[in-house]
């Protein structure tokens, strides 16, 4: 994340330093910056979606994992 901030701030200055002078320079530029946090603020909390459904998956997988064994102990007990 910190390499993807890294980039979009790159980014963000660029886009500022070649805003041209004018009246309404100041409402560019905040406009610049409201984007770039909203650009933030989706890829963070895309990667912590994707982080999420990763562990749920994870312990589901690992859940049916101990389910298996429960039942194939059952199935020993019975032999």
């Amino acid at each position: 994340m910190r390499k993807w901030i890294y980039h979009r701030a790159k980014e963000m200055l660029d886009e500022l330093n070649e805003l041209p002078f004018s009246d309404d320079v100041d409402d560019k530029k905040l406009a610049i910056i409201r984007r770039g946090l909203r650009d933030a603020s989706m890829e963070l909390f895309r990667r912590a979606a994707e982080r999420t459904v990763k562990e749920l998956e994870d312990g589901v997988h690992l859940e049916l994992i101990r389910e298996k064994k429960k039942l194939d102990d059952i199935l020993k007990e019975d032999d």
